[in-house]
């Protein structure tokens, strides 16, 4: 199976320097935009969380499940176009995570279970399996 999960912080796009191409991606804002492909949904009340790791704390993105056609669902129903305003400013993020959280989850730190995680490189995150800490 392959899982991707493309993630960008929107607002003001400059060029980059570094992280191993040239290229221009958005680079501040409070919103996150999360495209995923090949992500399974997830049942019994589990769900996925998004996580910013800003200034070595976790800050979350959202908390969502997928269809069989790949489209995002809050929990309570609604879907999601893929856009999620974390409140925060997410210039310092250093690292995006998927985790899976437990049903009932309100806790306000990451599960142990991290489907993907990728390091932030000019505010755009491209993870794949290959950059997961965990299956």
């Amino acid at each position: 199976m392959t899982r991707t999960a493309i993630l960008a912080c929107l607002g003001l796009a400059i060029g980059t320097m570094g992280c191993g191409e040239d290229v221009s991606v958005p680079v501040s804002g409070s919103t996150l935009r999360m495209s995923l492909t090949g992500v399974d949904p997830l049942a019994g009340g589990a769900h996925y969380e998004g996580w910013a790791i800003i200034n070595g704390a976790p800050v979350s993105t959202g908390k969502f499940n997928v269809d069989a056609d790949g489209a995002m669902w809050d929990l309570d129903g609604a879907m999601i176009d893929g856009e999620f305003d974390v409140g925060r400013e997410l210039a310092n993020a250093t690292t995006i995570v998927l985790t899976i959280e437990p049903s009932g989850d309100v806790d306000t730190i990451p599960a142990d279970t991290h489907y993907l995680a990728d390091p932030v490189c000019m505010f755009q995150s491209m993870i794949s399996p290959s950059k997961s800490s965990g299956d």
